[in-house]
């Protein structure tokens, strides 16, 4: 990655005025911005103040000791990813050391100070910081660049799907309609990969938050086999729902984000299959301290995955190398976002297939338990 000079702070903390000074004109050449502290009980808010990235703080100060003053800049929202070297000119034991480092310092100095190892010390620091900020410019662009391809791509394919949808309300003759239908389909396979895509990268940059609420779980269960089962008729397959007479009627959940996972892994699963059946079971484990823990599978009687290939499907654009996987198409993203989600979710996920006979994709919720809100009475 080619360096780029981004501006880095520098916050000298030490109650010796000749100590602030020689360090000071030492870091004179490091091309950073060096300032100073005198008050140990002011650095947290000068930190904050001068938007410092790197601190060097003495240890053995009046008042307030280099810990404390570690203490209270980690322990501060504002201000607990600055690297903090810890200064000393006492020997100290090995634990004192250990507890500096457990407290979040990054490393220490020993004075009197070697100036070619604070140099080179600080220049690592400056680097990393560097190094840093930029790749959240990079991901900022990113943002941005997603953001107008949402609209740049989106657009022109919804375009076009309204503009087949319209196209076959008028009279065709079969080889038309056959044509029209293609396009159709190859729209929304295109539209599919987009959102895929953005959905990831959204995910990836921590753009996707979940949004909880009170969750009737068995309608959103049938909506999304009700929703599904057009296609998995026009495959000639039997898609089913099988629920736990013991599930709860109401839980906390992203509705969404769930219904979203089930619906990727139950279009999988017909994707795959050619004969058979497509099932999704849910059932509870266990329940405790009004939380209940569900276990969902969706399970299939199609092509199967080979073992080697089952860690490869989940990393983004990958797909099975095998024609029978290669000839249903689709971005290669579908599980990798199931994956993220249900991490996100704090769940577990497992997989068992057998070539030939089918595939069970398998995860687990804890999910906060919800009395259903009575009706309101007029």
């Amino acid at each position: 990655m080619e360096e780029t000079n981004y501006p880095v702070n520098l916050l000298l903390v030490d109650d010796d005025a000749a100590n602030l000074e020689m360090i000071a004109g030492a870091l004179d050449g490091q091309g950073i911005n060096v300032l100073t502290c005198s008050a140990p009980g002011q650095a947290c808010q000068r930190c904050i103040d001068e938007k410092i990235s790197i601190a060097l703080v003495d240890v053995h100060m009046p008042g307030m000791n280099g810990y404390e003053v570690l203490a209270s800049i980690k322990n501060n929202p504002l201000t607990s990813q600055i690297l903090v070297v810890l200064l000393t000119g006492r020997s100290m034991t090995s634990e004192e050391i250990v507890h500096g480092l457990n407290l979040g310092a990054v490393d220490y100095l020993f004075k009197p100070l070697d100036l070619y190892i604070l140099n080179a010390k600080v220049k690592s620091l400056v680097a990393l910081i560097r190094y840093q900020l930029e790749i959240e410019a990079n991901r900022a662009e990113k943002e941005i660049f997603l953001a107008n391809m949402s609209h740049e791509l989106r657009t022109p394919v919804n375009s076009l799907i309204s503009l087949v949808y319209l196209l076959q309300a008028t009279k065709l003759d079969e080889e038309q309609s056959e044509l029209l239908g293609l396009m159709d389909y190859t729209s929304r396979t295109l539209l599919g990969i987009v959102n895929d895509v953005l959905e990831s990268a959204k995910i990836d940059a921590g753009k996707v938050k979940l949004a909880l609420a009170e969750t009737d779980l068995r309608q959103l269960l049938k909506n999304v086999c009700e929703m599904l089962s057009p296609l998995a008729r026009e495959k000639g397959l039997a898609l089913s729902c099988e629920l736990a007479d013991d599930l709860p009627a109401q839980v906390l959940a992203d509705a969404l984000r769930l219904s979203q996972i089930l619906i990727n892994l139950i279009n999988n699963a017909i994707k795959f299959t050619e004969a058979g059946s497509v099932v999704l079971r849910v059932s509870k484990l266990e329940e405790q301290n009004n939380r209940v823990q569900l276990a969902f599978t969706v399970a299939d009687t199609g092509i199967g995955i080979p073992a080697a290939a089952i860690k490869r499907i989940f990393k983004r654009f990958e797909q099975v190398d095998d024609p029978q996987w290669r000839k249903s198409g689709g971005s290669g993203l579908g599980l990798s976002i199931v994956k993220k989600l249900i991490g996100l979710m704090e769940g577990s996920f497992r997989i068992q297939s057998e070539v030939g006979k089918g595939t069970w994709f398998n995860f687990n919720l804890w999910l906060t338990l919800q009395q259903p809100t009575p009706a309101a009475t007029i």
